[in-house]
């Protein structure tokens, strides 16, 4: 998957990204505090100052590589070990990789940018990471950021074209691919966050309408991408979750009974005619509808 890295050929590697967040909440700051009183107490032996001696943090599904913290690395280990499952759960996927998958956290943006040097390519700019998909760890690479949550964001978003590049054979269309990752990134960790912007893009000038957002290449997303990110993530988070006649229906027993938004996804992401979905008509024939439905919905 080359999502992000495609972007490479438009941005430059020089500037920091656009944060997410415009604040910390109480919560940062309390891990923040926490951070800081584990390392004064924390007896951690052996230099880990230089990339060939960094940190190798691992669980079941990644091995997380930082001379920074400890602490961070770790924590973003155990974060992304719960997003596996949701990418699992979401997706349809019972994907096992046959190594834990890579993340390279760097200890700052200097770092991260000369990452992106080194391997021949510029990373992107919009985020605070990327999927290098052409480096031989294929990792995802992000450096350290003072705000937990935003760095959980970041590293998420691009955990999902990590996880999608392994798990399926062929890329999904951009405007997909990028809208599930959004979806990763904003629903599962700020879902407040993610409909309070939503809310103030779609009132704005800088909103995308949807049937541009289906035809877009990736290179149109240099102009505004926190702006498509938010929507696309956002029309996933109402077509799963919100709309009654996509979202997943259980009965008593949990056995779900109808699952039209999650049959879509899925067999979207396996390359499978999904036409005769539900989601499909409503992201072709009743698309002005649907937006009109999306905008007006109270998240």
């Amino acid at each position: 998957m080359q999502f992000l890295a495609a972007l490479s050929l438009f941005l430059s590697p020089a500037v920091a990204p656009a944060g997410l967040l415009e604040s910390d909440t109480p919560l940062d700051r309390a891990l923040a505090s926490a951070q800081a009183r584990l390392e004064s107490t924390a007896t951690l032996v052996g230099d880990h100052s230089t990339w060939e001696n960094a940190w190798e943090l691992e669980t079941e599904h990644y091995r997380v590589r930082t001379t920074a913290n400890w602490y961070i690395g770790k924590r973003m280990g155990k974060n992304l070990e719960v997003m596996f499952g949701f990418f699992q759960e979401i997706t349809g996927s019972d994907w096992e990789p046959s190594q834990p998958l890579s993340i390279f956290l760097f200890e700052d943006l200097a770092d991260y940018n000369q990452f992106g040097t080194d391997n021949g390519e510029y990373h992107s700019s919009i985020l605070g990471s990327y999927y290098a998909s052409g480096h031989a760890d294929q990792p995802v690479a992000t450096y350290v950021h003072h705000s937990p949550k935003q760095l959980a964001m970041w590293v998420t978003h691009s955990a999902f074209h990590q996880f999608a590049g392994g798990a399926f054979s062929q890329p999904a269309p951009t405007w997909f691919e990028e809208g599930l990752a959004s979806y990763f990134a904003n629903a599962y960790w700020d879902q407040d966050y993610l409909a309070s912007e939503f809310k103030r893009i779609s009132r704005g000038s800088s909103y995308v309408p949807l049937g541009t957002l289906l035809r877009e290449p990736i290179d149109q997303y240099v102009a505004d991408p926190h702006s498509r990110f938010i929507e696309l993530g956002m029309l996933f988070n109402y077509l799963l979750h919100k709309r009654p006649d996509t979202m997943t229906q259980k009965n008593a027993d949990g056995i779900v009974l109808l699952a039209p938004a999650a049959d879509y996804v899925s067999g979207t992401m396996r390359g499978l005619d999904v036409s005769d979905n539900p989601v499909h008509e409503l992201l072709t024939v009743d698309l002005e509808q649907l937006e009109a439905e999306l905008r007006d919905f109270q998240f």
